[in-house]
């Protein structure tokens, strides 16, 4: 198993992870103790040891998610995000679009 990527969303931490055997990716969240809570607010991502941290996540902007992820996927090809996609239930409703209409789905906010 590999952590591909890792953020502070609030009081969790929100994981691309990816199984270097099978190439599968899922993604994972775990919650933060308090102390690691006030540290990610204070420090961003590089209490992960993240060079490129210069901020956390914004739980009031929804994009700032949808942008990181796109950072983490950006070299993935397509064979491995319609593997993704048939196998996370929460991505299966996209499984209809094309690529085009995927890139403009998204949740209901």
């Amino acid at each position: 198993m590999r952590v591909e990527d890792i953020a502070v969303v609030g009081d969790k931490a929100m994981l691309a992870v990816r199984d270097v055997a099978t190439n599968r990716s899922w993604s994972a969240q775990f919650p933060l103790t308090e102390g690691e809570t006030q540290a990610a607010a204070r420090f961003t991502d590089a209490i992960f040891g993240k060079d490129n941290a210069s901020r956390g996540l914004r739980d009031s902007d929804p994009f700032d998610l949808y942008d990181r992820l796109l950072k983490v996927y950006a070299d993935a090809k397509p064979e491995q995000l319609a593997k993704l996609i048939r196998e996370d239930a929460g991505l299966r409703q996209y499984r209809v679009l094309s690529p085009a209409e995927a890139r403009w789905a998204g949740p209901a906010l």
